[in-house]
């Protein structure tokens, strides 16, 4: 497992939080977090996978809960 995979994990989750929290669309916030959070050691791609998968199957993952 690569570290930068690793750190996309984390920042998802971070992401996914503020997603949550915030209920502002997934794209602006994966933006914001390339403006203000380090990603520089991060696999970008592998961020916005799992950002848009999650939050594209949200009402899927709810029902499983």
């Amino acid at each position: 497992m690569s570290k930068a995979r690793s750190r996309a994990r984390q920042r998802a989750l971070q992401a996914l939080y503020q997603w949550d929290l915030s209920g502002d669309p997934p794209a602006l916030i994966g933006r914001d977090f390339l403006e203000w959070q380090a990603m520089e050691k991060v696999d970008l791609d592998y961020f916005h996978l799992l950002l848009e998968e999650i939050t594209g199957q949200i009402e899927t993952l709810d029902a499983l809960s």
